[in-house]
């Protein structure tokens, strides 16, 4: 079944169309590898989960009051707001007469500001990155180039649905009457702070409860179809007891997948790919 995705922005991967995920050896939780072979799963965190505390933040801007004809603009955005979010017609006009005062107005994008991040808790998110040959990625989520990095194949309607992340210096901004789910998704899940750019990131998005056309997420976890991992490649560091373990795990998956291994190059400050 094709999978149409409801949020407002995909980017599809280019080239080759593969994602990449970086993945270390926990000794304490040898599960965190192993059952992305031996059951084809795939941990999404929720919002609070993520290593950025400035993730999924969004400010909420208050209406523009200087004129007369600002405050009657703002009036009518606030009828049809409530209208729109199931307020009887009776009781959305003179609640709309609020928004023409603009300490109100203010107070009001402040607090949403500051609690719309807790309606984000159901979601869930799995990131990758477009690209294997990053030093910083190796390092930082992969045990200094200790670890493996999965190659997924991303020309399928799951793995092909996954968003490029936006990068900023300024949180991202919506105007306090223009609240979209999908463009709150996508500015909030979607954006990051500008020094996160090396990740060349790109994120599978979805929801629990699970329900169609998301990706069937349950218990943080998504069972993707065995075709879809296409290879491994060992980090430059990697020991070689894990080395053997992933070769183990390997063998018994089943599946078409590519060993590869990454080396450092002995002219520049850059990665190679050989084959194993």
């Amino acid at each position: 079944m094709k999978i149409i995705h409801p949020y407002a922005r995909q980017i599809l991967v280019k080239g080759e169309r593969k994602l990449y995920k970086f993945r270390s050896f926990d000794p304490l939780h040898p599960e965190y590898i192993s059952r992305i072979f031996t059951h084809c799963e795939l941990y999404f965190p929720s919002p609070k989960q993520l290593n950025d505390p400035f993730e999924f933040k969004l400010r909420i801007s208050p209406p523009v009051l200087l004129s007369e004809a600002d405050k009657y603009k703002a009036e009518q955005e606030a009828h049809a707001f409530l209208l729109r979010n199931g307020t009887p017609h009776h009781e959305a006009i003179p609640r709309a007469k609020f928004a023409r005062d603009p300490v109100f107005m203010e107070e009001m994008a402040a607090k949403l500001t500051e609690t719309l991040p807790q309606e984000w808790d159901p979601y869930r998110i799995c990131s990758f990155s477009s690209i294997w040959d990053s030093l910083l990625l190796w390092s930082h989520y992969s045990d200094s180039h200790r670890g493996i990095c999965l190659v997924f194949d991303a020309n399928y309607d799951d793995f092909g649905l996954a968003y490029q992340v936006q990068y900023s210096k300024d949180y991202p901004s919506i105007s306090y009457f223009d609240r979209d789910t999908d463009k709150l998704i996508e500015l909030m899940a979607l954006t990051k702070a500008s020094a996160w750019s090396y990740e060349c990131e790109f994120r599978l998005l979805s929801k629990e409860p699970w329900y169609e056309p998301l990706l069937p997420v349950h218990d943080h976890v998504y069972t993707f179809p065995k075709e879809r991992l296409i290879g491994v490649i060992l980090g430059s560091e990697i020991i070689p007891e894990n080395e053997s373990y992933i070769r183990g795990l390997m063998s018994g998956f089943g599946g078409k997948l590519e060993l590869l291994r990454a080396r450092r190059s002995r002219n520049t400050y850059s990665l190679e790919l050989t084959s194993v």
